[in-house]
C-alpha cells in the first residue's frame, strides 16, 4: 500500500505541472444545430444553407454541409458585449440585440461584413 501511494504521488507530483500548463480545451461538435426560423428571435438562426451563430459579442456562419465556419464571413464582433438576441432580415441584414438597450445591424452583403452603429431600442 505505502508503494502504491509513493507511486501516486510521484506521478502526481512529476505530471502536475505539464498538466497546469495546459490552457487550452479542444471540443469536436457534432450532431444537429438547432436554429429559428428567418424571422424569429434565437441566438443560432438559420438563413438557407448556413447558420449564424452568436458567441459572446461576436458572431459566426457556420456551414452546416462541411461542419465548418466561413472565414470571411465569420468573427464579425459587435461593440454590444453578450449578444442575447438575434433577428435576420431579407436580404442580407442581421440584427443584433445585447444585454443592454442597444441593437446593431451588420450587414453580409459585403465582404466583410459591415457592422453598423448601435441603435438605441
Amino acid at each position: 500500500m505505502r508503494k502504491i501511494l509513493l507511486a501516486t504521488l510521484t506521478f502526481t507530483a512529476l505530471a502536475f505541472p505539464a498538466l497546469a500548463k495546459n490552457t487550452m480545451v479542444m471540443v469536436n461538435l457534432s450532431g444537429v444545430v438547432k436554429s429559428s426560423g428567418a424571422n424569429a428571435a434565437s441566438t443560432i438562426v438559420n438563413v438557407g444553407v448556413v447558420d449564424l451563430i452568436a458567441t459572446g459579442n461576436h458572431v459566426d456562419v457556420y456551414n452546416p454541409i462541411t461542419h465548418s465556419l466561413i472565414p470571411a464571413l465569420s468573427g464579425v464582433v459587435v461593440p454590444l458585449g453578450t449578444i442575447s438576441d438575434m433577428v435576420f432580415n431579407a436580404p442580407a441584414f442581421l440584427t443584433v440585440q445585447g444585454a443592454g438597450p442597444f441593437a446593431v445591424t451588420i450587414d453580409y452583403s459585403t465582404v466583410p461584413p459591415t457592422v453598423g452603429p448601435a441603435v438605441s431600442l
